[in-house]
């Protein structure tokens, strides 16, 4: 479960920061309402959507303008949203690895898996 809502709090997390054109400590509290997986999937598309067209809306200049990521670097808003990917990647697959011994099937991601032909 932790790591359901850290993929999905971690996205907005990128996002915002883009979009404010600054990263802040505080973010990313799981709302009480969330408590499981599907819970975590619902806030993600309530929310993902709209920010994702927010980003659209912004200007190629606020898109490339230098964000402050806590004093560790600075960066073009942009490339922290090759960053979010990168990030979501890897838990993604960190996510993925725990399903089978889990129990789980493993669902295909970017081709069929030994779960799920295409």
């Amino acid at each position: 479960m932790e790591l359901a809502w850290h993929l999905v709090s971690s996205e907005q997390f990128f996002m915002g920061g883009v979009l404010a054109g600054k990263y802040e400590r505080g973010g990313g509290a799981k709302p009480d309402t969330i408590k499981t997986p599907a819970d975590a999937l619902a806030w993600d598309e309530q929310n993902f959507e709209a920010t994702v067209a927010k980003l659209a809306g912004m200007a190629p200049d606020d898109l490339i303008r230098p964000v402050d990521f806590f004093g560790f670097m600075t960066l073009p808003g942009i490339m922290y949203l090759g960053l979010m990917c990168s990030h979501s990647v890897h838990h993604r697959g960190q996510l993925s690895s725990y399903l089978r011994p889990m129990g789980a099937k493993v669902p295909r991601i970017y081709g069929p898996s030994g779960d799920e032909p295409m």
